[in-house]
């Protein structure tokens, strides 16, 4: 029973420390795949050629609908600026979960 646990153990030790040499690799790769994709998408709303839009007309549930979204979705924009600050302040200079202090860590 210990040499199985012993072993899992050392397996668990050769994935995580495989997973942590790779993590950076994988970051930049990530990084590089959605500034491609956010230029396409910047590139084709560049683009006039598309359908003009004209203003819908709304009918009175669906005007009070999209007002009350819309303030709810303002409410929580200034609750973000609000707050995150706070989040920021007492950040600590380790990740909790893991205990690393890399920074590439901390937003994943």
């Amino acid at each position: 029973m210990k040499g199985a646990s012993h072993d899992a153990y050392l397996m668990n030790q050769r994935i995580t420390s495989e997973t942590f040499r790779i993590r950076p690799y994988l970051i930049n790769q990530f990084t590089r795949i959605l500034n491609a994709l956010n230029q396409d998408i910047n590139n084709d709303s560049d683009r006039d050629d598309g359908p003009k839009f004209g203003i819908p007309i709304l009918s009175a549930p669906t005007r009070k609908l999209v007002r009350w979204w819309l303030n709810k979705a303002q409410r929580r924009l200034k609750l973000r600026e609000v707050v995150q600050p706070l989040i920021n302040k007492n950040r600590g200079m380790q990740c909790e979960q893991c205990l690393s202090s890399s920074p590439n860590l901390f937003f994943l």
